[in-house]
C-alpha cells in the first residue's frame, strides 16, 4: 500500500490585470498547488470535471503542470515533500461580490493513497468593462443587445442595472396581490353564504310500497344460484315484512312470527279483508323462513321459490285497486 500523503493544498487565481479583482467576462487562470510526501504522482482533475462544480466559471481547456520540486518543509517534521502547480485556463461570468465555488478533491494516481478536498472562493470586481457598461445604458433596462444578453446570461442573481431595487414596482405588485388575494376571499365568502342560505332540495319520495317489495324479490332468485339459502329466507321475510309495515302504517320489522300472527288477529286489523285473507299465508312464508334462519332447514329451490310466489301473491292482493266511475255514476253526474 503506498504511504503517500498530502500535506498542503492551495489555490490562486491569476487576473489578466495582475490584481486581485475580476470583471465579469475577464479570462486569467486558476492555479492549483499541492504538497505531498511519496512517491505517487498526483492526479489532476480534468477542466471537465472541475468545471461541473463550477458555476459562473468556465474552464477553457486543460491545465499546465509545472515541474515538480522537492525539498525538506520543516513545517511537516523535517520531511521531504513534492510540490507541484497545475494553472487552468478559465474565464469569470460572475455577478460583482464574494463567490464560493464548489470543493476541488486532489488526490493521487494510485487510488489506495489519501485524498484531500478544498473549497474555492472568488471574489469579482465590482465594476463591469467600459464598453458593456455604455451599451447597457444606451439599451436600457428593455431593450439590451443580444450580444450583452449572452455575455451576461451566466451571472447569478437578480440583474438590477442601477444598482438599486425598483421599489416603485414591489410596492405596487405586493397591492396588486393583497387586492387579488383579499377579492378572491370575499367572493369565496359569498359563495359559501349563498349556498348556506339556499333551501336543500326536499329528498325524492319513496317508491310506493308494493314497487318496492316488487323490486326487491326480482333480486331473491340469483341468490338461490349462488347457493345463499340462508340469506335467501331472511331477505324474503325482511322483504314481507318492510310491505306490511308500510302498507298499513305499521312496524312488523322488529316483531317475531307469533307477535305478527297476533297482530293481525287485532281489532285494528280485522277490518282490512284482503289482509285477513292472506293471514294465514303470510303466517306459512313466515314460519318456513324461521325454519331455515334458526333451524338450518333446507328446502329444496323448489318449495324456495314457492315462498316466493306466495309473497309475490300477497303483495297483488293487498295492493288497492284504482276506482273506476261506472257507467251509471257517469250518467248521473251529467
Amino acid at each position: 500500500m503506498s504511504t503517500s500523503r498530502i500535506l498542503d493544498v492551495a489555490a490562486r487565481w491569476v487576473t489578466p490585470n495582475g490584481t486581485s479583482s475580476w470583471t465579469p467576462g475577464d479570462q486569467g487562470e486558476l492555479c492549483l498547488r499541492v504538497s505531498w510526501t511519496g512517491s505517487d504522482s498526483v492526479a489532476w482533475p480534468t477542466h471537465e470535471d472541475l468545471g461541473a462544480s463550477f458555476i459562473g466559471v468556465t474552464l477553457l481547456g486543460e491545465p499546465t503542470v509545472s515541474s515538480t520540486t522537492t525539498s525538506t518543509n520543516p513545517v511537516f517534521e523535517g520531511l521531504d515533500a513534492s510540490t507541484a502547480e497545475a494553472c487552468y485556463p478559465v474565464q469569470v461570468l460572475l455577478a460583482p461580490g464574494l463567490h464560493e465555488l464548489g470543493e476541488v478533491e486532489l488526490g493521487f494516481l494510485d487510488e489506495s493513497a489519501d485524498t484531500l478536498t478544498m473549497p474555492l472562493q472568488l471574489t469579482v470586481g465590482t465594476g463591469l468593462t467600459e464598453e458593456l457598461s455604455e451599451r447597457l445604458e444606451q439599451a436600457g433596462d428593455e431593450a439590451l443587445p443580444q450580444v450583452v444578453l449572452e455575455e451576461m446570461a451566466p451571472l447569478r442573481g437578480p440583474r438590477v442595472l442601477k444598482g438599486e431595487l425598483p421599489w416603485g414596482a414591489v410596492l405596487f405588485g405586493t397591492m396588486a396581490a393583497f387586492l387579488i388575494l383579499g377579492g378572491l376571499a370575499w367572493l369565496g365568502w359569498r359563495l359559501w353564504q349563498r349556498r348556506a342560505l339556499m333551501p336543500a332540495a326536499p329528498p325524492a319520495p319513496p317508491p310506493p310500497p308494493e314497487v318496492e317489495a316488487r323490486h326487491r324479490l326480482e333480486s331473491l332468485p340469483p341468490m338461490l344460484d349462488r347457493g345463499e339459502h340462508l340469506e335467501y329466507h331472511v331477505e324474503l321475510a325482511e322483504t314481507l315484512k318492510r310491505y306490511l309495515s308500510r302498507r298499513y302504517s305499521m312496524d312488523f320489522l322488529e316483531q317475531t312470527t307469533d307477535e305478527l300472527r297476533r297482530t293481525l288477529q287485532s281489532r285494528s286489523l280485522r277490518q282490512r279483508s284482503e289482509l285477513q285473507a292472506m293471514r294465514d299465508g303470510i303466517a306459512s312464508v313466515l314460519s318456513g323462513c324461521d325454519l331455515v334462519k334458526f333451524a338450518r332447514d333446507a328446502p329444496a329451490r323448489d318449495e324456495s321459490l314457492r315462498a316466493l310466489e306466495k309473497v309475490e301473491e300477497i303483495v297483488d292482493r293487498t295492493t288497492p285497486r284504482p276506482v273506476v266511475e261506472s257507467e251509471t255514476d257517469e250518467e248521473e253526474a251529467a
